[in-house]
């Protein structure tokens, strides 16, 4: 329902049953299954244990839309949507089937990808982070029309203090914010700004996170010769 202005949101976190979890580091344990098959099942242990504690909780705060950030293997945000019959919003950051597949292993993948295309193509509106999602998304059979592009942003301005710390003789900097894992590909964006450094343009590298890639970009940033801040 209708909600004052400046209304704190109430965070409900559902926690995975304990026997679920259980079975999930049984499965990762076992040679036959493995890490992937675990996490996938563990995925859809949670979907159903979460369920109808889910709807209640919906139901509960008088929820008038579901907006759901997409995450392989979800169904919790759809079904409680349905039971609710109110809208149910999604918002696809990536193609997590081909992510999953590409840097984690993906076990169940023909079932993943079925999911996957039912989900975004039953969900009443799909929030795309950029317009090459979009065209995935329209590939994959979703309406154009039930498509919103809304790009990942920041506010400039709240950057304007760090900038000022980390520019040298007025360079521009070009700033990454996130943990360092292979799927944001920091290292292309390494090789773009040392490629515009040496055409003569005055950039400095900003990358502030942690994570399994950073030796690894540290150490490409230094091969590329970049003025690049960790």
């Amino acid at each position: 329902g209708p909600r004052p202005v400046g209304f704190a949101p109430e965070v409900v976190e559902l926690e995975p049953d304990d026997g679920d979890e259980a079975a999930a580091v049984l499965l990762a344990r076992d040679p036959a299954c493995g890490a992937a098959a675990a996490r996938e099942v563990r995925s859809l242990l949670y979907a159903a244990a979460t369920r109808r504690r889910l709807a209640a909780a919906l139901r509960d705060f008088g929820a008038d839309i579901v907006y759901e950030r997409y995450a392989l293997l979800a169904t919790s945000g759809a079904w409680a949507a349905r039971v609710l019959d109110v809208p149910h919003i999604l918002e696809v950051n990536a193609p997590l089937s081909a992510e999953q597949a590409a840097h984690r292993g993906l076990a169940f993948a023909v079932p993943a990808r079925a999911l996957e295309r039912r989900l975004i193509r039953e969900a009443d509106r799909v929030v795309a982070v950029s317009t090459a999602l979009e065209r995935w998304l329209a590939a994959n059979g979703v309406d154009p029309g039930r498509i919103a592009v809304v790009p990942n942003a920041v506010d400039p301005e709240r950057f304007a203090g760090a900038r000022r710390t980390v520019a040298v003789d007025g360079a521009a900097v070009v700033g990454f914010v996130g943990t360092l894992k292979p799927w944001h590909d920091v290292a292309s964006l390494i090789r773009a700004v040392a490629l515009l450094s040496r055409a003569g343009m005055r950039l400095r590298l900003l990358v502030v996170g942690d994570g399994p890639e950073r030796p690894a970009l540290e150490a490409l940033a230094r091969a590329e010769r970049l003025r690049a801040s960790f």
